[in-house]
């Protein structure tokens, strides 16, 4: 059932972060306050449910060393951008 998936909650999410930029970058949108209203909604409610019990947590214990070296990847480029920021 989708409502279980966390993936589906985290696309929710992501919609609404992206939702929330047209609020901020576009005249027509910005206008309109109920539509900043329902991408605060589609933000903030799948991050409230994400950790109960209902929806299904991802586990990456036995991913092995590739997994921990490219997330050291990631986190060092990402550090190097938003300190430059």
């Amino acid at each position: 059932m989708f409502v279980t998936n966390p993936w589906f909650w985290a696309f929710l999410a992501m919609s609404g972060w992206f939702l929330g930029l047209l609020v901020v970058g576009s005249e027509t949108f910005g206008r309109r306050p109920w539509f900043g209203w329902i991408c605060i909604a589609l933000v903030e409610v799948p991050r409230i449910l994400l950790p109960l019990p209902f929806v299904r947590q991802s586990r990456l214990a036995h991913t092995g060393p590739l997994t921990l070296v490219l997330g050291g990847v990631i986190l060092v480029i990402s550090l190097t951008f938003c300190t430059a920021a």
